[in-house]
């Protein structure tokens, strides 16, 4: 990031709001298929056990998708990841 990057967006936390960073088209490139489809469901406010029940699979590996997905966007939370799939064009 660049110093007019990094002020705007402390400015942007000093004024109370969430910092979301851009992620690159290397990260969206990292997205498995299931991973999208995992971002699709986090987008409509879905839960892990939600995610499990739609997909066919555990908790547990819904949980491991939610992560790796905070992982490549380098965010902490399911509204971070979305904002920031919403800002790459994904959802």
């Amino acid at each position: 990031m660049d110093v007019e990057s990094v002020e705007a967006a402390l400015r942007q936390v000093l004024a109370g709001d969430c910092f979301v960073p851009p992620i690159s088209a290397h990260q969206a490139d990292g997205l498995t298929l299931r991973q999208v489809e995992v971002l699709r469901l986090l987008g409509a406010g879905c839960s892990n056990r939600d995610i499990a029940t739609a997909l066919h699979i555990t908790e547990r590996t819904a949980k491991a998708h939610v992560s790796a997905i905070f992982a490549l966007f380098a965010v902490e939370n399911r509204t971070q990841a979305v904002l920031a799939a919403q800002r790459a064009g994904l959802l």
